[in-house]
This record gives structure tokens, sequence and C-alpha cells, in this order.
């Protein structure tokens, strides 16, 4: 993304060329910082290569959405998350798209610890596995482990 930005300040086109989703998702999350006109991402190999249109991507998508893709994805499974088990990405989507709560709670995670007060996290929890979001997310010992108060 660093390169990316830099690349900005004089080209309105940038191409970021990866086989890493990841990066696709980093891209779409922060095309808007980078200040560029049109962000294309290159994935695939020698035959099967693609161009996919960040900035199209971005514009179909509604602002909530775009806000929470990146605790969506670690949530969901990526790189350095590993996925629930029995639970996959699309699912997971379809219930996130309901709700725009979610998509507001998700938008603020890693923000503040203001979201447990306002029954943020308990909305998070409702679209992940009872059994793998209870104790994870929503424990008063976790809460209190990380932030160093009681919810």
């Amino acid at each position: 993304m660093l390169h990316a930005k830099h690349a900005a300040t004089t080209h309105p086109r940038i191409v970021i060329q990866s086989p890493d989703t990841d990066v696709a998702v980093l891209s779409v999350a922060h095309f808007e910082d980078l200040c560029c006109q049109e962000l294309w991402f290159k994935t695939g190999i020698k035959d099967r290569q693609r161009y996919i249109p960040v900035h199209s991507i971005l514009s179909s998508l509604a602002r909530p959405l775009c806000n929470c893709l990146l605790p969506f994805h670690a949530l969901t499974g990526c790189d350095s998350t590993s996925a629930f088990s029995g639970i996959g990405k699309k699912k997971a989507w379809k219930v996130m798209l309901r709700n725009e709560q979610i998509q507001r709670d998700l938008s603020s995670l890693g923000g503040s610890p203001a979201i447990q007060r306002r029954g943020g996290v308990r909305r998070v929890k409702s679209c992940l596995p009872h059994q793998i979001a209870f104790p994870i997310i929503s424990s008063e010992r976790t809460f209190k482990h990380l932030f160093g108060k009681e919810p």
C-alpha cells in the first residue's frame, strides 16, 4: 500500500499485483487513502491472469460495508487468522448484509472499548457460531484482560 500511495502522487491509475486475497481486501479498504482515480488488482498466474477494478468494487458497495471489510476478513479467516469451523465467508457475508448494525459494529472494532458498552460485541457475536463467539468475544474475563476493566 505504501508503494501504491507513493505512485498515486504522480499517476492517476495504479495496478497492484498479488496472488494474495489479503492484499485485495486491503486494496478495497484503503482505496480512498491512496488518492488515485483508478486502482486495479492484478491476480492469477500465466494464462489465467485477470485485472479486478477495485474502484468499481468500492462504488458498488455501501460505505458501511467498505468500512467493515478488514474486521470481517480477519474474523472469517485470513492469512494470519483461522476461520471458524462450520461457518464460511459466504454465510457470514449474508448475515452481515442483512444487518446494518452489525456492519457499523464491525467497522468500529478495535477503535474503542465503548463498543462493548453499546452492545456491539453481542451483535457481532450473533453472526458467529455460538460455541466460538461466546468464549472468545463476549467473555467478561476476556474483556477485562484486553481493556483492564469490567464491561
